[in-house]
């Protein structure tokens, strides 16, 4: 039994390598108009030094997800702590284009720049790249602060350096790493299988991973797949069962079904705001 047990581990227990993923800074500057400031007591959020205009702002996020995904969550959070004391009205806009067919992404960017136009929020803060692509690069060099974090592809690709008025945070993987530390967990892994979607936003992410592989001489990496049925994702995870000791999953969202439409579409019709 013991034995019989062994052998299904190895079969079905393979690690599942998860790419760790932390935000390396990019900072652009933007010219902000001059209004009538006050100081923000420290205990009320400011920062020594720092005044800020004695005003209500109005705020706009805007998100490539869904404001139910956890990783959407954490960041908003972590966003509106930094401003905690401040009078804020804060409007959320999610894009959904984890769930929602790509053909749709340049209509919903449409609706979230016409909330920017019509409520003429102070800033919008944007996450993740699909928002970027679809909302952000509108307004470059317009009178509109933007703050994005999360972003994958180069600051180049959106036209961002040299802006004056976006900033932002760059998402940037920990792949050797990642692979260093799995080894440490199972060190009997030699063979990996890459697998990630269509999305635009994994090409440099992969880019950046190939031109790293060299520094991890004690693995093999097996595949590079870039997958676009669930039914391919599913088949490769089988044979992967046999061939690879571990699998890493960079992107799994936008695999097409059986008839060629979104795997992952969300129910809730025209639902995306929070």
């Amino acid at each position: 039994m013991k034995e019989k047990q062994l052998s299904y581990n190895k079969i079905t227990g393979l690690v599942m390598m998860i790419v760790i993923i932390v935000w390396g800074s990019l900072l652009f500057s933007y010219q902000a108009e001059e209004k009538q400031v006050q100081p923000v007591p420290e205990e009320k959020g400011g920062v020594e030094g720092v005044e800020i205009p004695a005003k209500k702002f109005k705020v706009l996020h805007i998100m490539s997800y869904h404001a139910s995904w956890p990783w959407n969550q954490d960041q908003f959070n972590g966003f509106k702590d930094a401003l905690e004391g401040l009078d804020i009205e804060y409007r959320v806009f999610e894009m959904d284009t984890k769930r929602r067919s790509s053909e749709e992404w340049e209509q919903i960017g449409q609706e979230a720049r016409t909330i920017i136009d019509t409520w003429k929020p102070d800033l919008v803060y944007a996450n993740d790249d699909d928002v970027q692509k679809y909302v952000v690069q509108h307004y470059i060099n317009t009178d509109i602060p933007f703050v994005f974090s999360g972003v994958n592809a180069a600051p180049e690709e959106y036209g961002f350096v040299g802006s004056t008025n976006v900033t932002g945070v760059l998402e940037q993987e920990h792949f050797v790493q990642t692979v260093r530390l799995l080894k440490e967990i199972a060190p009997d892994v030699k063979k990996i299988a890459l697998i990630v979607d269509e999305t635009p936003m994994w090409r440099p992410v992969l880019e950046r991973m190939k031109e790293k592989q060299s520094q991890l001489p004690e693995v093999e990496f097996i595949s590079w797949n870039v997958i676009h049925t669930f039914e391919t994702y599913k088949q490769k995870v089988i044979e992967y069962q046999t061939t690879a000791d571990a699998i890493g999953l960079i992107g799994i969202f936008h695999f097409k079904d059986e008839i060629g439409q979104h795997a992952g579409q969300s129910t809730k019709g025209n639902d995306r705001y929070a």
